[in-house]
């Protein structure tokens, strides 16, 4: 009897001590899986807020690139211009002094 009694006291607290470890690991998984959901809304907004950063990024090159294609023209209309200049200087240069 006394062995009995034993027994079903171990088995007893065996199911206690398993009851707690369930419980306490399902609160484990619970913690782990909130924070891993955690950690992924934190890094799709980071992926968003990058996304958004390199839309802006984009339009900002391709305005500065129209830019420079206008300076390119300006630039090129000003030698242009003062080709011409030196040009017409040389003739008449060449006109006086050749005459």
């Amino acid at each position: 009897n006394e062995i009995t009694e034993v027994q079903r006291l171990n088995e007893d607290r065996f199911r206690q001590e398993w009851t707690t470890f369930k419980s306490d690991d399902q609160k484990r998984w619970s913690n782990y899986v909130l924070s891993q959901e955690e950690q992924h809304r934190e890094m799709s907004r980071g992926l968003e807020n990058l996304g958004e950063r390199i839309a802006s990024l984009d339009e900002l090159f391709e305005e500065l690139q129209d830019k420079l294609e206008q300076l390119g023209g300006e630039d090129l209309k000003r030698m242009q211009s003062l080709l011409k200049t030196i040009r017409e200087s040389i003739d008449a240069y060449n006109y006086i002094f050749k005459g």
